[in-house]
């Protein structure tokens, strides 16, 4: 692509966007009394009209961006409505603008808004809106023709098997004549002689049809095929065609601060939607203004490093602009963010670093000394949110491993091929893009065990002895479908074991039904839950596919409360005939004192004792089988991890189910007791006796 073609896109896509904001801001001013929310989406537009404008080489039109961006800033911080003066004087900045942009190597309509006001010009008429364009390659449009017209050619041919038709009839007729009387017993008759002959030629017709049907039937579907392609080819355009052209925008800003600015771009050939990516170039501009306001510090005199980045993260579109200046000012943004009221809780509670670099994309917050053109005002990230929120993503802010400061900006991608795992659940057919899928499983459910109310898995590595426990879900109960079946004691669960930047879960399905790549566009049906549900497909039988977002899903899995009970198949809650036997093991006599007492009102036959090495002799001693100990951790002479230790050293014990039932309630402590070998693990803290009850039932045989 030409330098000149290349600026005729980008005024293209920044033509639609100034309308769009024009547009906007014009139905805000038409409504009169303009005042909070309404007020801030002005400025905001402004902010965002001026950055586009100096992403496309448009200094006049910028300057008159300024001006307005600087009234309504003024206007946010006085509070109330829009003054009359101040709503006229933006009124004629925007006829500023379209003069300036119809012709922009000519004379402007005024300087600046301020300018606007004085010279009080006619306003022109409002052009109609633009229509969004979309350039395409002679060639691709040439190839799209080319495939259109084999398709119609295919279709006429398909339409001339109507034919078919009369020769079925005059086959029929041929039939009914063979079953006639009168050729039962004249097989040398003449008319017999003519029915044989015309049924060959008919045979050999039909014959010669069937054939070039097949072939006509495969003709159409390469044919369909080839136009998805192509048409997909045009739809998707190389992300340096939209985004690349603001690395000279963000050297300019750099060279205007008096300091210098490497930018690296990575990923710019990447393929994906021109909506998406022009979804993200606002944020991109913004991030680079930010980049460059708080990285060029004063006597800094080292250039300014920037990467820019575009990747593809597990059916989501990634962008990633990191710096190497001073990065965010965790003190600073803690002491702006309680003046503003904008940490909960007590003022004296120190909050984490997510919490306060959360806080930076509030709108209007910033830690800006003074306001320039390029910051200060405390908009730049709070556009950046909004606009991912604009495509269903989210935006973060972090500190980089070296100092600095990185923000990435995760979105959905809009109509795509993906590979995607089939799975039923409960009503409905789902998609699980294939890159989140680490491996297939079928297990017994009795292999789950619930410590804490959590059903957990133990995944054994390939070809190791080692292994992970991974949370179990089932996909039908999160996403409310019915017919969600929660696995009996002796079933056979199906699932993925899903893996997404360090998380782990097995998600349950009812079915596994294939791996196939279908086109996935954005989801626009009414009722479901976009925070899920990345996009819409449809199978080779027609039936539409939901397709998962892997993110949200193993967010919404891993991250939801515990459950107060746990859930109990059916078949595992059945009391055996016998009283079962439980020993209660812990120092404290009023614990064990509670626990003997819920259990006996169950029904239970209990024992007591009172550290690990008790236990181990009631263990090997006692008069009765004991079918499940409930052990403290934190015991004299020999504590619960060593009793876990002991029993599976012992091949008598070692098969006994054990609850570790404690205050010490942290992951590497969770984690240790089920690698001891632990099959439940209940913290005190949340304490409750049917979770203790229902965990029992599960592991009584």
């Amino acid at each position: 692509m030409s330098d000149a073609e290349l600026r005729r896109e980008l005024l293209d896509a920044f033509e639609a966007e100034y309308r769009e904001h024009l547009q906007a801001i014009r139905t805000l001013l038409e409504q009169g009394g303009v005042a909070g929310a309404g007020l801030r989406d002005m400025f905001r537009r402004a902010h965002s009209l001026k950055g586009a404008a100096r992403a496309v080489d448009l200094p006049r039109v910028e300057e008159v961006a300024h001006g307005l961006e600087t009234l309504l800033h003024q206007a946010v911080e006085r509070g109330g409505p829009l003054a009359a003066a101040d709503a006229a004087i933006v009124a004629r900045g925007l006829d500023a603008i379209e003069a300036r942009m119809r012709d922009a190597e000519g004379p402007g309509a005024g300087d600046a808004a301020g300018a606007a006001a004085e010279s009080d010009p006619e306003p022109p008429p409002v052009p109609p809106a633009a229509e969004a364009t979309l350039r395409v390659p002679a060639a691709e449009f040439a190839a799209l023709a080319e495939i259109v017209h084999g398709l119609s050619d295919a279709a006429l041919g398909r339409r001339r098997d109507g034919e078919d038709a009369a020769e079925a009839a005059e086959a029929r007729a041929l039939l009914a004549l063979w079953e006639s009387p009168e050729l039962e017993h004249a097989a040398a008759d003449p008319a017999c002689v003519e029915f044989e002959r015309r049924l060959r030629q008919l045979s050999r017709r039909l014959s010669l049809r069937r054939r070039g049907r097949g072939e006509l039937d495969e003709r159409l579907d390469q044919s369909v095929a080839a136009l998805q392609a192509q048409l997909e080819r045009i739809a998707l355009v190389e992300a340096g065609s939209v985004l690349g052209p603001l690395a000279g925008m963000a050297r300019e800003l750099a060279r205007e601060q008096g300091g210098e600015l490497v930018i690296r771009l990575r990923g710019m050939d990447l393929l994906a939607e021109r909506q998406v990516l022009q979804g993200l170039r606002d944020p991109a501009i913004q991030l680079l203004r930010n980049a460059v306001s708080h990285g060029l510090q004063p006597g800094r005199t080292a250039p300014l490093q920037v990467e820019l980045s575009l990747a593809l993260q597990v059916g989501r579109l990634e962008l990633r602009v990191e710096d190497d200046g001073p990065g965010p000012d965790l003190g600073r943004i803690g002491r702006v963010a309680r003046e503003r009221g904008l940490l909960p809780g007590r003022a004296d509670a120190e909050p984490d670093e997510a919490t306060l670099l959360a806080v930076a994309f509030e709108p209007g917050f910033s830690t800006a000394a003074g306001i320039d053109r390029l910051s200060g005002r405390g908009m730049g990230l709070s556009i950046v949110a909004e606009a991912a929120r604009r495509l269903h993503g989210t935006a973060r802010l972090r500190r980089g491993a070296a100092g600095g400061s990185v923000v990435l900006v995760s979105v959905p991608l809009a109509a795509r091929r993906q590979t995607l795992l089939l799975v039923e659940a409960g009503d409905a057919l789902f998609g699980l893009p294939d890159d989140a899928v680490e491996r297939l499983l079928l297990v017994d459910a009795t292999q789950v065990v619930r410590p804490d109310g959590r059903p957990l898995l133990r995944v054994v590595e390939a070809g190791t002895e080692a292994g992970g426990l991974a949370p179990v879900a089932w996909l039908a109960a999160l996403l409310g479908r019915s017919g969600a079946g929660v696995g009996a004691a002796d079933s056979r669960l199906s699932g993925a074991l899903l893996a997404v930047r360090g998380r782990r879960c097995l998600v349950v399905v009812e079915r596994l039904r294939d791996v196939r790549t279908l086109l996935v566009r954005a989801p626009d049906l009414v009722g479901i839950d976009r925070r899920l549900v990345a996009g819409l497909a449809t199978d080779g039988d027609g039936r539409t596919v939901l397709v998962l977002e892997p993110h949200a899903l193993l967010a919404a899995l891993l991250d939801a409360p515990r459950p107060a009970v746990a859930a109990i198949p059916p078949a595992a809650a059945a009391r055996p005939a016998a009283p079962a036997t439980i020993l209660v093991v812990d120092d404290s006599i009023t614990t064990r004192t509670l626990e003997k007492t819920i259990l006996q009102a169950q029904g239970y036959r209990v024992m007591v004792a009172v550290d690990g090495l008790a236990a181990l002799d009631a263990l090997r001693t006692a008069q009765w089988e004991i079918d499940v100990v409930v052990a403290d951790v934190e015991m004299p002479r020999l504590d619960g991890f060593g009793l876990l230790a002991a029993m599976r050293d012992d091949p008598r014990l070692a098969g006994v189910p054990t609850i570790l039932m404690t205050s010490r309630n942290q992951q590497a402590d969770i984690r240790r007791g089920l690698e001891l070998g632990a099959r439940a693990y209940i913290a005190k803290q949340d304490f409750d006796q049917g979770t203790l009850l229902s965990t029992i039932a599960q592991l009584l045989p």
